[in-house]
C-alpha cells in the first residue's frame, strides 16, 4: 500500500541506512563512515545524503496524496474502508518506535509518515457521515487475519520470516479496499496510491543490498499501489459505459 519500507525498521533487521562492514560481516557500520566507497568518500558521502532526500520526498509525496484522499473523504466524495486504513496506518507506527528504540534516525521519517496518512484518513472517515463505507463480515475477518499477521510479525526472530508476516498483514488489510474498488471505484480516489507507488520507487534507489529482505516489501507494495490504481482505473470506465 501507501508504505515506505517497512521491514527495514523491525527487530532484527539491519536498518537500510547501514550496511556491512568489509572487516566483520556482522556489524553493520553507517554508510557515511565506510572507507571502501567505489567513488571516493567524498562523491559517496554527497550521493548518499542526496539519496536520502529523495527517500524523504517519496515520504511526503505519499503524505500529499492520503491529504488529498482525506480531503475527498471528508467531502463526502470518497469513501475509505476502516479496516484498511486502521491497519495500515498501526503497521508502520510500530516500524517507527522499533526503529528509533535500535537508533536509527532520519531513516524511520518515512516510515512514520507512511502511517501517519493513512490514519489521518481513517480518522477524516468519521467526520462525514455520508463518508462511511458501511463494513460487512468479510472485510472485519480479513482484518482479523491482518492483525494476526502483524502480531506474528512483530514476535518472529527471522528477518525473512518477518518479512513475510508483514505482507501477509498488509495484504490481508488491503482486500477489503481492493474489492470496493472493484465493485464501486467512484467510492475511491487514486491520489494515496499513485503517491505510495512514488514513495516505494524511491527506496529501490537506497538498496544497499539486492536480496530478499531488501527488496520483497518494496515489491509487494510497488504490485498492490498497481493494483489498486488498475482496479479503480476499471471500475470508472465500466461506470462511464
Amino acid at each position: 500500500m501507501v508504505k515506505a519500507t517497512i521491514p527495514d525498521l523491525t527487530p532484527g533487521i539491519t536498518s537500510s541506512s547501514l550496511v556491512r562492514s568489509t572487516n566483520s560481516p556482522d556489524q553493520p557500520i553507517p554508510l557515511r563512515k565506510r572507507r571502501d566507497c567505489v567513488w571516493g568518500d567524498v562523491l559517496c558521502y554527497y550521493l548518499l545524503t542526496m539519496l536520502q532526500y529523495l527517500v524523504i520526498l517519496g515520504a511526503l509525496v505519499s503524505l500529499a496524496g492520503c491529504l488529498s484522499y482525506a480531503y475527498e473523504t471528508i467531502k463526502g466524495r470518497t469513501k475509505p474502508n476502516r479496516v484498511s486504513w486502521l491497519l495500515w496506518g498501526i503497521a508502520p507506527l510500530i516500524a517507527t518506535a522499533a526503529g528509533l528504540a535500535s537508533g536509527v534516525t532520519w531513516a524511520a521519517l518515512p516510515v512514520f509518515m507512511s502511517g501517519f496518512g493513512p490514519l489521518l484518513i481513517f480518522f477524516s472517515s468519521f467526520s462525514n457521515t455520508s463518508s462511511y463505507w458501511k463494513l460487512e463480515k468479510f472485510d472485519y475477518l480479513c482484518g482479523l487475519f491482518s492483525f494476526l499477521a502483524l502480531i506474528l510479525w512483530l514476535i518472529t526472530k527471522d528477518a525473512n520470516i518477518a518479512i513475510t508476516f508483514a505482507i501477509l498483514s498488509d495484504a490481508a488489510a488491503a482486500i477489503p479496499t481492493l474489492k470496493k474498488a472493484w465493485q464501486n471505484a467512484d467510492t475511491e480516489t487514486y491520489w494515496p496510491y499513485i503517491g505510495g507507488l512514488f514513495s516505494v520507487a524511491t527506496a529501490f534507489f537506497a538498496v544497499q543490498f539486492w536480496d530478499f529482505s531488501s527488496l520483497a516489501f518494496p515489491v509487494y507494495l510497488v504490485a498492490i499501489n498497481l493494483v489498486l490504481i488498475l482496479a479503480i482505473a476499471r471500475g470508472n470506465r465500466l461506470r462511464k459505459n
